[in-house]
């Protein structure tokens, strides 16, 4: 459907909204009145209406999820021209800041991001250092227990963009106004004390206990920021933090922003935290216009992230602040009227709806889309246990798996582990499922199993003896294909033999003379196996971690298992997130080893700290399971909410792993007489809303009677409601089933014999969708589909080789040479500066490399580097504009999305001259530099490369003209002493040739082309393709 097609179908608060371009605009969206429609339609009127380049519109979205559907609508409405447009959560468009002003954020090259488990560790080394009489000292049991609690409180911190004094303040206004509260005065008379006395001992048990502990917690912040610091590492709610503080001290910068973005759209206003809307004040409260173009969009009626009652502020905040005209959506295009009456009813006791506070009236949702007419009532069942409360929704879920229905269906639930038993029980029936959580990398089978085989190598190559149970247990791993008959006459052959013989199960499996005396059925697998050990021992030792562990991975037949599996997604995933934990613990520490690696390891499972792991996107159709937050902003045709029951609802524990806030930090929205319970009860009842407002025309409750130990159980009092409203629900009583229930359990019992059967295909599709372009990328393909479908599409882990980072060492050296003399007008930055920068980078990466690599390219980088400043350094000068690592982003070029580094951007006189730095052999440089001819005709790599940099920065919208003249630089010297440095001339012939290499390219990714290989890369090895025999004896 086109753009005018779309604004034709809308309906009159729609049009209002999409057609309300200038000025501050609030509009209130129930769930399914389509948001995110008049979203990307507004972007398309002020585009037509509005004389303004889609470059200058920004839209900020709540979740990287949304910001891709945001794309690929105006995507499809306004072709190639809408990648210009900004789309992009908070923490996206603040790292966009921070990459295109790079040395206005000094801290964001020098610093890492924080780990969770080096979180743990500055916060153990924090509380080590509190003195005997600090509030939340102890002495014994578990001396560490606070760091939850503050790690919680730090980041709150961040987020809500409070500083230490603040809380302060807060704490003792609180503090003094508690102490006014007549509940803290005596009723009656009660011992020595009459009624009407101050209750001392209340007050200091809810009031002074608490609140000292907080001002204490408090006084920390600052000294973790500093530890932070002095570690060389930062969170990532930093990164708004120096945004805003950079357009805080920084007018110029600030006003470049404000200035590029006339039009700014927020999605999720109500979500939006302390430091988001800070930043979005900053870019829309300039002083040259009264009334800014934002456009905020929300509803606090799902309001369900937010720090307890604050979230309705921010829309009643904005209103007060900005007079915007506002709109009220309420057609639902989603689900049907008896599903969104059920859904009101839960929210008739909320009191604090933004709409009522400015209008004085409540919101009335009306279906208006295909299901609105569907009367079927929502279903509540009583279930006799928790058992068959599970079975009966596995057996609802089996059938709608068998009967193929369209569309998605979704469980939900209040909390991750109450998923965990139907989730089992559908591996165990082969039924395909995605299950929404991000999981624990280090608990993921793979990881544990290639901990085992770490764990195996470690103690072989330190002692050559091993645990043997855990050796037997690697040895009989899927992924090596094993022989088990063979490994129980290998057990049985050394067990039997006399205690003194023994040694060790390795010992045996690697002496052939032992193995002579055995039958086994393939002896050539034993002895493959005894071979891939011993090498492991040898290999260890020569490789950094990073690279053994990949190694690994490939040698004892991991990776070539994931590739293998319909769900391989969710495998990478795992070792991605697994080899960046690596990188990032080893990063600084020359000498990480595998025991380094296995002891954080435990300390992670001793301390229940979680390796987090990406989840993968929900399919488009299927079965999902689901906490009830996690399905926010989803629809699904049928969805379960099951464990409704008070003990999982409004009994759930307190979180004790919180501070105690004082109430003028999060109630201002709610009623002043407000107490914890309320807003507790107001936000449980927005999230039952969206729960049963993700469904379009089929919507069941759950809960069990009974606990399988035959304990009672009590039903969510918002059951109880529903119930007795009576107009929208229908109470059944399922009886016993004893077959159904003995088929969950069957299931159940299985699924730890199966594999997740998780959905791949939607994920590649959805990649290959999203795919944007670069000059490497193309080369890649050019050379090599396999190669770039494993490496580009699958994204397969892997570290970088020594000679990479060194290359990033020298390309990082010449940036902050050019940043310091330059930028900062310090001349005095030479070439002893530059070596330094060199010399900074090897040190931070120097578990990158091998001892000996590290050795070798720290002395050669240090010679070519003094060389290249020496042949150099006189064609610099202070009249040239000099732009290092200049990014370019959000653009296209002939339809396709593009994105580009550029290592050096020099601007003088008029002239646009690029830089490109090359390492490697000078001779390989120049052969890539060659322009198409009859031997190569899609031409060289940096040939191309040139080209593309050309065709990008006509489309960059702060430069929008062709370069002057572009250089490929070699950063080694030939043998006689000189550089390599040739101008790439391009001709309107080169322009032509490497954009039609672009759109062909792009379209045979969009296709799936990945068949042709080059027949030389591992990947072409992998399956069996060997090089062209022509080509062979052409070369």
């Amino acid at each position: 459907m086109t753009f005018e097609d779309k604004i034709k179908d809308l309906n009159t608060n729609q049009r209002a909204a999409v057609d309300a371009i200038d000025g501050p605009v609030m509009v209130i969206a129930g769930p399914g009145t389509g948001k995110t429609t008049i979203l990307s339609l507004r972007i398309g009127n002020i585009r037509l209406h509005a004389d303004t380049d889609f470059s200058n519109i920004l839209c900020l979205t709540f979740t990287e999820a949304a910001a891709a559907e945001m794309r690929q609508r105006l995507i499809l409405y306004f072709g190639p021209e809408a990648y210009k447009i900004q789309v992009s959560t908070f923490h996206s468009f603040c790292n966009l800041v921070i990459q295109e002003n790079p040395f206005a954020f000094q801290q964001a090259r020098e610093l890492e991001p924080i780990s969770e488990i080096e979180r743990f560790r500055l916060l153990q080394q924090l509380i080590d250092q509190f003195d005997a009489e600090h509030p939340l000292k102890k002495f014994k049991g578990q001396v560490y227990y606070e760091w939850r609690r503050l790690n919680d409180l730090f980041m709150t911190m961040k987020k809500e963009h409070w500083n230490a004094q603040y809380m302060v303040d807060r704490i003792e206004e609180y503090v003094e106004r508690m102490r006014q509260d007549t509940k803290y005065t005596y009723q009656r008379k009660s011992g020595d004390n009459n009624k009407g006395d101050f209750n001392i001992n209340k007050f200091k048990k809810d009031v002074t206990d608490k609140m000292d502990a907080l001002r204490a917690a408090v006084g920390e912040y600052d000294r973790f920021n500093a530890l932070m610091a002095e570690q060389g590492k930062y969170d990532f709610e930093d990164m708004l933090l120096w945004v805003y503080d950079a357009f805080d001290k920084n007018p110029d910068l600030l006003a470049d922003y404000q200035e590029r973005f006339q039009y700014i759209l927020v999605d999720e206003f109500q979500d939006t935290n302390g430091i988001q809307q800070d930043i979005l004040r900053k870019l829309i409260d300039h002083e040259w216009v009264d009334r800014p173009n934002v456009f905020v969009v929300g509803d606090d009626d799902q309001a369900i992230y937010r720090f307890q009652g604050a979230n309705v502020e921010n829309l009643l905040s904005f209103f007060d602040h900005y007079q915007p005209e506002v709109i009220l959506l309420q057609e639902n295009y989603r689900s049907s009227q008896t599903i969104i009456d059920a859904a009101r009813v839960l929210m008739q006791s909320v009191s604090t709806s933004a709409i009522q506070r400015i209008y004085g009236q409540e919101k009335i949702i009306k279906g208006a889309g295909p299901y609105a007419g569907h009367n079927h009532p929502v279903q509540v069942y009583a279930y006799p246990s928790l058992t068959y409360e599970n079975a009966d929704i596995f057996h609802q879920v089996k059938r709608w798996h068998e009967e193929k229905n369209e569309g998605t269906l979704a469980v939900l639930y209040p909390k991750h582990a109450l998923g965990s038993d139907l989730a089992q029980a559908l591996k165990g029936a082969g039924i395909p499922f995605h299950m929404a959580r991000s999981g624990d990398v280090l608990q993921h089978p793979l990881i544990t199993n290639l901990l085992d085989i770490l764990t195996c190598i470690d103690q072989l190559s330190a002692s050559a003896d091993n645990d043997d149970a855990r050796l037997y247990r690697v040895l009989h791993l899927e992924y090596l294909d094993p022989r088990p008959y063979d490994l129980q006459k290998l057990i049985l052959a050394y067990t039997a033999s006399e205690k003194e013989e023994r040694v060790s199960l390795y010992t045996w499996l690697c002496d052939p003379e032992r193995l002579k005396t055995i039958s086994f059925l393939d002896r050539a697998w034993i002895t493959r196996i005894a071979e891939i050990l011993s090498k492991s021992i040898t290999t260890y030792h020569t490789m950094t971690l990073m690279n053994f562990v990949e190694w690994v991975m490939h040698q004892f037949g991991l990776m070539n298992w994931v590739l293998q599996q319909k769900e391989k997604f969710h495998h990478l995933y795992a070792l991605k997130s697994f080899l960046t934990f690596i990188d990032q613990e080893a990063s600084g520490r020359k000498n990480f080893s595998i025991e380094d690696l296995l002891d954080i390891c435990g300390m992670m499972d001793t301390y229940k700290i979680s390796l987090p792991m990406q989840s993968l996107a929900p399919p488009p159709k299927g079965i999902v399971l689901s906490t009830l937050h996690g399905a926010k902003g989803l629809e699904f045709e049928k969805v379960i909410i099951k464990n409704s029951t008070e003990g999982e609802w409004e009994k759930k524990r307190g979180n004790s792993q919180k501070f105690s806030m004082p109430d003028n930090l999060v109630r201002s929205a709610v009623s002043e007489t407000a107490d914890e319970a309320d807003i507790q009860d107001q936000d449980l009842r927005r999230l039952w809303y969206v729960g049963m407002t993700r469904a379009k025309y089929d919507l069941s409750l759950s809960y069990p009677l009974k606990k399988d130990d035959g304990s009672d159980l009590v039903r969510s009092k918002y059951i109880s409601e529903l119930i007795a409203d009576g107009n929208h629900v229908q109470l059944q009583t399922p009886g016993v089933d004893e077959n159904l229930q003995v088929e969950y359990l069957v299931a159940l019992m299985s699924g730890d014999q199966r594999k997740d059967i998780l959905i791949d295909q939607a994920e590649i599709e959805e990649r290959v969708r999203n795919y944007v372009m670069n000059v490497s990328a193309i080369n890649k393909y050019l050379e090599c589909q396999i190669a770039f479908f494993y490496e580009n599409i699958l994204r397969i882990p892997s570290s970088e080789k020594a000679h990479m980072m060194f290359g990033s060492a020298l390309h990082w050296a010449l940036q902050y040479l050019f940043k310091k003399r330059y930028e900062d007008g310090d001349l005095s930055a030479g070439k002893a500066y530059m070596l330094r920068m060199f010399e900074l980078y090897m040190e931070n990466h120097q578990h990158r490399f091998t001892p000996k690599e590290y050795d070798d390219f720290m002395t050669y980088g240090q010679m070519v580097l003094g060389q290249y400043y020496d042949a150099y350094e006189k064609e610099w000068s202070e009249q040239t504009k000099y732009k290092t690592e200049f990014r370019i982003r959000d653009t296209h070029i002939a339809g396709v999305p593009v994105t580009g580094f550029i290592d050096r951007l020099d601007e003088r006189d008029g002239q646009l001259i690029v830089y490109d730095y090359k390492t490697g052999k000078p001779e390989n440089i120049i052969a890539k530099m060659k322009a198409p001819d009859d031997a190569k005709p899609e031409g060289g790599d940096y040939w191309r490369q040139m080209v593309f940099y050309d065709l990008l920065l006509q489309q960059d919208q702060r430069i929008r003209r062709r370069m002057t003249s572009g250089y490929v630089h070699a950063l080694e010297p030939k043998k006689d002493g000189t550089f390599v440095a040739k101008n790439i001339v391009i001709t309107d012939a080169d322009r032509d040739i490497v954009t039609q290499q672009i759109v062909d390219t792009y379209q045979k990714i969009q296709n799936m082309e990945f068949t042709k290989g080059c027949g030389e890369c591992d990947w072409c090895k992998m399956h069996g393709i060997v090089p062209d025999l022509q080509e062979i004896e052409e070369n």
